[in-house]
C-alpha cells in the first residue's frame, strides 16, 4: 500500500500524481490511498464514496464520510515520524524532483516501495509515465465527474456553443499567476487580442468562445467576439473546457487535464517577450495537440529523478 501524505499545489496539480498512481496500482496490483485529496474528492465518481480517497476503491464503500482532514493530518504525522525512525518505507522529494515508478533505473527503490506492506510518498512529480498511457481509459473512468459536476458542465457547454460551429475553451488564469508566475500571467485585453487572432485563424467557421477564469473577467471587453463564461467553480470549470472543441491558455496542469480528459486539442500559450508585441502571429491549427502523458512539459525538465536512493 502507498500511502500519499502531502498536498502539493491546488486541484490539477494534485490530481495528476494521484492519476499516476492510478495507473500504477493498475499495473502492479497496489494499493494507493490519498488523504490530502480529500477536499477534491466529493468531485469525482471514483473518489465521492468511502472514508478515503483510494484505488482501487472499496467494494460497496458508503457515502464518503467528513473527517474534516483527520486522515490527511495523521498521514502527515506519519511521514514526520517515519523520517525519524524509519519504521517503513518512504520518500519525501522537493517540488523540482521527480519519482518515475515506470522508470527502469529505479527498479529495485521502487521495488522495495511497492514490495512493503505499507510506504509513505510524499512529492508533487509522482509519475507513472507509461503506466498512464497504458491506463489512460480507466484513469477517465475513475475521475470521471460526478452527475451534479457533469451536468452543470454540460449545461455550460450547452449555452456557448448555441450560436457557433467551433468552440474553443479559453482558460484565463490570472489569481496566482499574478505574483507566482508572472511570466505565464496575461492580461485580459492580452487573452482578446488572441481570442480574436484564433477567430481568424478558424474562419470562415463561426468561432465561440467559453472563458472559464480564476479571476472575475469584465464582459465588455469581449464584447467584439462571441463570448460565454464558465461558472467560476473549479470542478465544473475543468469538465466544462474538456467538453470544448479546442482548448488555448497558459501553461497549467488544468487546462493540461482538460485535455487528457475530453481529448480537446490544447494550444499551450508560451510567455511572450516583455513589454508583448501588439500583432503576435495567431496560433496555427497544428499547434493544437492533445495532452497524452501524465504530466507533460511539467516533469520533463530540469529535476532530480530519483531512483537509487534508499528509502
Amino acid at each position: 500500500m502507498l500511502v500519499v501524505c502531502g498536498k502539493r499545489g491546488q486541484l490539477c496539480n494534485r490530481l495528476f500524481p494521484f492519476a499516476n498512481l492510478v495507473a500504477l496500482a493498475a499495473e502492479r496490483e497496489v494499493t494507493i490511498v490519498n488523504p490530502g485529496f480529500g477536499e477534491y474528492a466529493p468531485w469525482f465518481t471514483g473518489t465521492a464514496s468511502g472514508a478515503l480517497p483510494r484505488f482501487p476503491p472499496r467494494v460497496g464503500a458508503g457515502p464518503r464520510a467528513r473527517t474534516g482532514g483527520l486522515a490527511y493530518r495523521a498521514a502527515s504525522l506519519a511521514m514526520r515520524v517515519d523520517r525519524r525512525l524509519r519504521l517503513v518505507p518512504f520518500v519525501a522529494l522537493d517540488d523540482d524532483q521527480i519519482l518515475d515508478f515506470d522508470d527502469p533505473s529505479g527498479y529495485a527503490f521502487v521495488e522495495r516501495l511497492l514490495g512493503s506492506p505499507v510506504a509513505l510518498v510524499d512529492a508533487l512529480y509522482l509519475l507513472a509515465r507509461e503506466s498512464f498511457v497504458r491506463h489512460a481509459d480507466l484513469v477517465r473512468s475513475y475521475f470521471a465527474p460526478v452527475p451534479a459536476v457533469a451536468t452543470a458542465a454540460a449545461r455550460c457547454v450547452e449555452r456557448a456553443r448555441a450560436e457557433c460551429e467551433i468552440l474553443i475553451g479559453v482558460h484565463v488564469r490570472q489569481g496566482d499567476y499574478r505574483t507566482q508566475k508572472p511570466a505565464f500571467y496575461h492580461a485580459t485585453e492580452r487573452y482578446v487580442r488572441l481570442m480574436t487572432a484564433l477567430a481568424e485563424t478558424f474562419a470562415p467557421s463561426r468561432v465561440g468562445f467559453l472563458v472559464c477564469s480564476d479571476a472575475p473577467q469584465p464582459g465588455e471587453v469581449f464584447r467584439s467576439l462571441r463570448v460565454s463564461f464558465g461558472t467560476g467553480q473549479p470542478p465544473e470549470d475543468l469538465f466544462a473546457l474538456a467538453g470544448c472543441d479546442y482548448i488555448v491558455g497558459p501553461p497549467s496542469t488544468f487546462s493540461q487535464w482538460a485535455s487528457f480528459y475530453g481529448r480537446v486539442p490544447r494550444y499551450v500559450w508560451e510567455p511572450a517577450p516583455a513589454p508583448a508585441p501588439p500583432d503576435e502571429p495567431p496560433p496555427r491549427v497544428e499547434e493544437f495537440v492533445v495532452h497524452e502523458q501524465g504530466y507533460g512539459r511539467f516533469a520533463g525538465g530540469p529535476g532530480s529523478r530519483v531512483a537509487k536512493a534508499t528509502p
